[in-house]
């Protein structure tokens, strides 16, 4: 699981102060708001600056979770026991494309630039305006998920083949 932290300016020039906390099982995602414009997000990794994307959103993913809305967008599948995050970015415009797999324990500081709202979103459940100078902290949760498998280990990706019909019944 990851925690997302909503952070936010109290002042100008005083530290951000955190105004909510969510934990995820599968995403968090940061993206432009109603209005169909991109949005920039600037991210950093464990304080060092990675790059700004141009997109519509930004997906910070589990290993559950590269199996949803991370897999709809082109992202890895990740086997479910990994710990890794996955950030990938939705309809990137000129700007770097790929999913970026991170280890365990990285923090992810992402600050969204835009005229227009930009919205927090976690699990698909909770949505929350983001607004300028805010930033979303994402890490790994404190809370585990834990799954009891009744099949052997090799069943993730019979059910996921079958699931996604790959490969594509052949006819005769």
């Amino acid at each position: 699981m990851v925690r997302a932290r909503l952070e936010r300016p109290t002042n100008p020039g005083e530290p951000l102060s955190s105004v909510g906390e969510y934990d995820a099982l599968n995403d968090v995602v940061l993206s432009r708001g109603g209005l169909a414009r991109i949005v920039r997000i600037s991210i950093k990794l464990d304080g060092s600056y990675l790059t700004t994307y141009t997109c519509d959103g930004l997906i910070v993913s589990t290993a559950t979770g590269s199996t949803g809305y991370a897999l709809a967008v082109d992202g890895p599948i990740l086997p479910p026991e990994l710990r890794n995050i996955l950030v990938l970015p939705v309809a990137a415009h000129l700007s770097m494309d790929r999913a970026i797999v991170l280890a365990e324990g990285t923090e992810i500081r992402l600050r969204a630039y835009s005229d227009h709202e930009a919205m927090l979103t976690v699990d698909g459940q909770f949505v929350v305006e983001v607004t300028a100078g805010d930033e979303v902290v994402v890490t790994g949760s404190p809370h585990l998920a834990r799954f009891i498998r009744l099949r052997d280990r090799n069943y993730f990706y019979q059910a996921l083949m079958e699931k996604l019909r790959w490969p594509e019944p052949k006819e005769f």
